[in-house]
């Protein structure tokens, strides 16, 4: 089963979340390595402290009629850049259907920023539930579909370990995960202004955040490298129905988790910690296009109206198949 209401909320939250997210995850401006600031800048070259940076965009080349820009940021000038938004059914857990990404770095790659699109999937503290997720995923395979993934929520730590690292740096060594009170706290705030607007509905939630970075060391290129792989974790949970042939009717917690915010920030080893007012200044200039994200957000908004109406009926349908089985049980025994 899947809840309409976080399907309605996922793409406006996740994209807000981007930019806010990484400048969270940097933390606050360390002063500047000296290292960065020549005493004097050589003729026609840029002045000390300043960087020159040329416009990137990431474009939607076929989610509309035409061409549109979805995000944009500055780079430095010498770096190569490639990025886009793909369309298409990438998670079951959402109706966002559109995926945006990019990579950014100097030729040889050893200093970059890649951005990940992010993921979902869902859990249930009852085991029926849990099976009827399963089977609800082979049903969608079979026409095509795609899955929502089942799995327990799990901290920012446990995602960069379990997952987020494992896919995107495979066979990579984790030297260390690195948390920030200072950033959880802010992001934990959040979670508490979400919790206390859905307190208002017929539906409350439960709001948990987490934030964590990796850091890890390896050779790129034949060039060792060092790097910090970024990830913010919500998990919405909430009330739901569940039904049990012995026990009847009941409730039981379900989760709606995400991961957002993953980014890669790549450095010279040796070099990565210094670099990040560098990466922080990168960070402010990305900038989702809002018409883009209206248009997105429109298109996630009729899915969810669809799905909603699928949701009901099939409410519907698990209720009277749970009555229907009552009876035959109760009938069974009364006629023993």
């Amino acid at each position: 089963m899947k809840n309409s209401l976080h399907i309605q909320v996922a793409p406006y939250r996740v994209y807000r979340g981007i930019v806010a997210g990484l400048l969270m995850l940097l933390g606050a401006p360390a002063a500047a390595p000296q290292s960065n600031r020549p005493a004097q800048a050589a003729p026609g070259a840029t002045p000390a402290g300043l960087y020159r940076m040329k416009k990137a965009t990431v474009m939607d080349e076929h989610g509309f009629a035409r061409p549109v820009p979805a995000m944009t940021l500055l780079i430095p000038t010498d770096w190569q850049f490639q990025g886009g938004a793909q369309w298409g059914q990438f998670n079951g857990c959402t109706t966002s259907r559109v995926q945006t990404s990019f990579k950014s770095g100097t030729a040889d790659g050893r200093l970059g920023v890649e951005l990940y699109p992010p993921y979902y999937w869902q859990w249930s503290d009852d085991q029926a539930t849990q099976h009827n997720m399963q089977v609800g995923n082979q049903q969608k395979a079979q026409v095509g579909g795609k899955p929502c993934d089942v799995m327990q929520p799990m901290s920012a730590a446990d995602f960069l370990r379990r997952y987020a690292v494992p896919k995107l740096r495979p066979g990579k060594q984790i030297m260390a995960i690195e948390p920030w009170p200072e950033v959880l706290q802010e992001v934990q705030q959040t979670a508490r202004e979400t919790e206390a607007s859905w307190a208002r509905t017929s539906t409350p939630m439960r709001v948990r955040s987490d934030v964590a970075r990796a850091r890890l060391q390896y050779s790129l290129n034949g060039q060792p490298v060092e790097e910090w792989i970024t990830v913010i974790i919500d998990v919405n949970a909430r009330v739901w129905p569940t039904y049990n042939v012995r026990g009847g009717q009941g409730k039981a917690m379900h989760y709606d988790c995400s991961a957002y915010s993953m980014f890669a920030l790549r450095a010279p080893q040796g070099e990565l910690t210094a670099r990040q007012n560098f990466f922080r200044m990168i960070a402010k200039t990305i900038k989702m296009d809002p018409n883009w994200q209206a248009q997105v957000n429109g298109v996630a908004s009729n899915i969810a109206k669809t799905e909603q109406k699928g949701v009901a009926d099939r409410n519907a349908i698990i209720a009277k198949s749970g009555e229907d089985t009552n009876r035959i049980i109760k009938e069974g025994y009364e006629g023993r």
